[in-house]
C-alpha cells in the first residue's frame, strides 16, 4: 500500500490520517477562495480566513472521516478544485479534477450537469475524457470485471432502500421515523418521493444555470452550493462522514455571518455537530443533520433568488407582489 512503506503497517493509519487532514485544510482554503472570488476579492482578510478555518477544521463529519479512514476529504478537495479551476478558466485541469472526484465517489457526477448548465463545455469534455482514461487504468490494473461489478452496484443503489441505523439518507430516516411512530413503512414510496423531489429540484436548479451570465460568479457559487447539498441528500446511502461534501455552502454562510453580526451558519454548524450526541441521548435518527441540510438549502435558495432579483425590497420576494396588488384599482 502507498501508506505502509516497507511492510510497516503501523505507519499506514497515521500517514493516511495526516494526508486526510492536509487534504481537508486544503479543501477549506479552496472553498474560501471560491467565496472570495464570488465576492470580487482575490482573498479573504487573514483574520476572517483563520477564524473560518478554525471553525471548520474540527467539523464533526470530518473528524469521523479521519477516524474511520474514509477518502471523503480527497473527494471534496478534487471537486472544489474543479470549481475553482473552472472559474480561473483552466478548463482541462478542472475536468481532470472533476473526473478524479467521480472516480473516488460517484455522486460528483451531478457536476457534469452543472458545467453543462453553466456552459463550461470544455470542462465537460475534459472530465468525460479523463473519466474514461482513469476507468481504463483501473480496468487494466484490476481487470474489467471490477468496472462491471461497480456498474451493477450503482444500478442497485437507485432501486433499493438500504436500511441501517447508520444510514442517514432521507428515505431511510423517514422509514425509521414512521416505524418508531407505528405508522408503517412504505419503502418503495419513500424512495420514489426522495428521488423525484431531489431530482426535480436539481433539474430546476440546473435549468436556472442556463441563464447565468459569464460574470455571474456569485450566482454560480450559490448554484454549486445547493447542488452539493442535493448531492448528499439524494444519495440512498449516506453516512455521517459524507456531510463533509457540504463544506462549501457552510463556508459561504460562515463568512457572511462573521462579516456581519449573524449567527445562522454557526447554529447550523452546531446542529450538525450534535448529531452523534442526539443519537446517544435521544434516538438513533439523523434528524439534526437532515434538519440542518434542509434549512441550509432553503437559505441558499433564498440567497439565490435575491441575487436574481436585486431590485426586491429587503422584506422579501413577496413584497413585489404586495406592491403590485396595492397598485391595482378594482373600482368600476
Amino acid at each position: 500500500s502507498l501508506f505502509s512503506w516497507h511492510g510497516r503497517w503501523e505507519l499506514a493509519y497515521p500517514a493516511w490520517s495526516f494526508a486526510t487532514v492536509a487534504a481537508w485544510v486544503a479543501a477549506i482554503l479552496v472553498a474560501l477562495r471560491l467565496v472570495a472570488r464570488a465576492q470580487g476579492q482575490a482573498a479573504l482578510p487573514r483574520g476572517l480566513l483563520l477564524l473560518t478555518i478554525g471553525l471548520l477544521v474540527f467539523f464533526g463529519p470530518f473528524v469521523e472521516t479521519v477516524y474511520v479512514g474514509q477518502i471523503n476529504a480527497f473527494v471534496v478537495l478534487s471537486l472544489y478544485l474543479s470549481l475553482l479551476l473552472a472559474e480561473d478558466g483552466k478548463n482541462v485541469l478542472a475536468g481532470l479534477m472533476l473526473a478524479l472526484a467521480i472516480v473516488l465517489k460517484t455522486s460528483p457526477l451531478l457536476f457534469v450537469g452543472y458545467f453543462l448548465a453553466t456552459r463550461r463545455y470544455r470542462v465537460v469534455v475534459s472530465s468525460l475524457a479523463s473519466l474514461v482514461a482513469l476507468s481504463a487504468i483501473a480496468a487494466l490494473q484490476f481487470s474489467p470485471e471490477v468496472l462491471r461489478a461497480f456498474l451493477a452496484t450503482v444500478a442497485r443503489m437507485g432501486t433499493e432502500l438500504f436500511l441501517s441505523t447508520v444510514n442517514e439518507g432521507v428515505a431511510v430516516t423517514l422509514h425509521q421515523a414512521l416505524y418508531h411512530l407505528g405508522l408503517g413503512h412504505p419503502d418503495e414510496a419513500l424512495l420514489l418521493v426522495q428521488q423525484v423531489a431531489c431530482s426535480g429540484l436539481a433539474l430546476l436548479l440546473l435549468a436556472s444555470g442556463l441563464a447565468i451570465l459569464a460574470g455571474g460568479a456569485r450566482q454560480r457559487l450559490y448554484l454549486s452550493s445547493m447542488l452539493l447539498v442535493i448531492m448528499v441528500i439524494e444519495s440512498p446511502l449516506v453516512w455521517y462522514h459524507h456531510w463533509v461534501l457540504i463544506l462549501l455552502p457552510l463556508a459561504l454562510l460562515l463568512v457572511q455571518d462573521l462579516r456581519g453580526s449573524g449567527r445562522f451558519a454557526l447554529r447550523l454548524l452546531v446542529l450538525m455537530q450534535l448529531e452523534r450526541v442526539f443519537e446517544v441521548a435521544a434516538i438513533y435518527l439523523a434528524l439534526p443533520v437532515l434538519l440542518a441540510a434542509f434549512i441550509l438549502i432553503g437559505k441558499l435558495l433564498l440567497l439565490y433568488w435575491r441575487d436574481w432579483r436585486p431590485s426586491l425590497p429587503a422584506e422579501g420576494p413577496l413584497a413585489r407582489f404586495r406592491g403590485l396588488g396595492q397598485g391595482l384599482d378594482f373600482r368600476p
